[in-house]
């Protein structure tokens, strides 16, 4: 019996484990043709200001209480730091940046944004507020 039971139960987190890995892919993963439409923008915009100025008046910041999946994101436009900064992370490694998401809390509030490298130092881009863009030493 004990071992029908651990079998059970070795059973169920390999399935929910299974669930869990794709759907961060599905969340976090472009498709095909979302993908080549983000990238084709990126190669546009060619710099990190750009791509963080064409996220910021492209979008409606709007608070979700789940993540929006990037392809139902980059048609809509709508989602909030999490979002943006999937979208603003593929943009910029795309442009061959090393790039990190960081996240944490501001005033009690969950909040996700990007850093890339430049020149030895690391930038953050803040997607919710436009002029909040720095410079910081890690």
């Amino acid at each position: 019996m004990t071992v029908k039971y651990g079998t059970f139960i070795i059973t169920a987190l390999s399935i929910w484990l299974v669930v869990l890995v794709t759907y961060q892919c599905y969340i976090y993963l472009p498709s095909d043709d979302c993908y080549h439409e983000i990238k084709a923008k990126a190669d546009e915009l060619r710099t990190p200001d750009k791509i963080h100025k064409y996220l910021w008046t492209n979008i409606t910041y709007e608070e979700t209480w789940f993540p929006v999946p990037i392809r139902k994101f980059w048609k809509t436009r709508i989602g909030d730091c999490v979002e943006v900064s999937n979208i603003e992370y593929i943009m910029l490694k795309e442009l061959g940046f090393e790039v990190r998401k960081n996240s944490g809390t501001i005033n009690g509030e969950h909040h996700q944004f990007v850093m890339y490298k430049l020149d030895g130092e690391w930038v953050y881009l803040d997607n919710k507020n436009i002029e909040n863009i720095g410079r910081a030493k890690w």
